[in-house]
């Protein structure tokens, strides 16, 4: 989500908190899963409740991250225009180092 009722959450204008874990990780082998609920603030009202199912998979390229959001409206929302729609993802590897500006990782589309 970007803009919500006037309100930016993509430039960090207003707030995304995490509230807690509805079902904490849970590691296997080969994955982890777990649920959040974070709370969307701005002038200090609770605009919507989201519920994110976070699921990571190891696979034979690489991994693959599911993401399920579902948002509760506490009051009417209004959608701002979406400059660009995907999921933006910071990602180290292995050979990261302290001293590098940045990590070398790769993304590609799913």
């Amino acid at each position: 989500m970007d803009h919500i009722n006037w309100h930016d959450f993509k430039q960090n204008c207003a707030i995304i908190r995490h509230q807690q874990f509805i079902e904490p990780p849970v590691a296997s082998d080969d994955q982890v899963e777990f649920i959040v609920e974070n709370h969307y603030q701005a002038d200090g009202r609770l605009l919507c409740i989201e519920y994110v199912r976070h699921r990571i998979v190891r696979v034979s390229a690489g991994y693959h991250f599911d993401v399920d959001s579902r948002c509760l409206a506490v009051e009417d929302l209004r959608y701002g225009d979406q400059e660009e729609m995907g999921l933006g993802v910071a990602v180290g590897d292995a050979n990261h180092s302290s001293q590098r500006e940045r990590p070398l990782s790769k993304i590609s589309n799913s």
